[in-house]
């Protein structure tokens, strides 16, 4: 024969504690749930500010990157790639001129015949000597308005 089966005594007070207890027990679990979803929700928007704070660089660095290289282009251009004037220079009359080219400022100081002779202004391939105007092919001549012509010494 078996045991008969022993059911705790539980009375109404006792089943209204339990109930009580459970419902305190969801109440405290929800409220954690809670607690964890608001805090959840921080650290998505700021892992999500993080990422676009470092995803994108500033507009300032980006333009002082482009600023930096392009000015690292146009050094380069000056200084290696740009043709000058400056070197010994003849005229009609056999007269030498020795011209040194700034390549920053354009300006080119003369000397003809070993004497200083002043300074000539050059943008792109415009020549300006005092009153005397003239083109530079870029190679070999100056052609001046009014007939004076300038050789590059071979």
């Amino acid at each position: 024969m078996s045991s008969p089966v022993q059911v705790p005594n539980l009375t109404a007070n006792d089943m209204l504690n339990n109930i009580a207890a459970e419902q305190r027990a969801s109440a405290a679990r929800a409220e954690q749930v809670r607690e964890l979803s608001e805090r959840t929700k921080q650290e998505r928007s700021m892992l999500q500010q993080t990422v676009y704070d470092n995803s994108n660089p500033s507009p300032i660095v980006i333009s002082i990157l482009i600023g930096g290289i392009l000015f690292v282009l146009w050094s380069s251009w000056i200084m290696f790639l740009r043709p000058s004037t400056s070197g010994e220079w003849r005229d009609d009359m056999n007269n030498v001129y020795n011209l040194r080219h700034n390549a920053f400022t354009g300006v080119v100081s003369m000397k003809i015949n070993g004497q200083c002779a002043g300074r000539a202004k050059i943008i792109d391939n415009f020549v300006k000597y005092g009153d005397l105007n003239g083109l530079w092919d870029y190679q070999d001549a100056i052609v001046f308005i009014g007939g004076l012509q300038l050789y590059r010494s071979a």
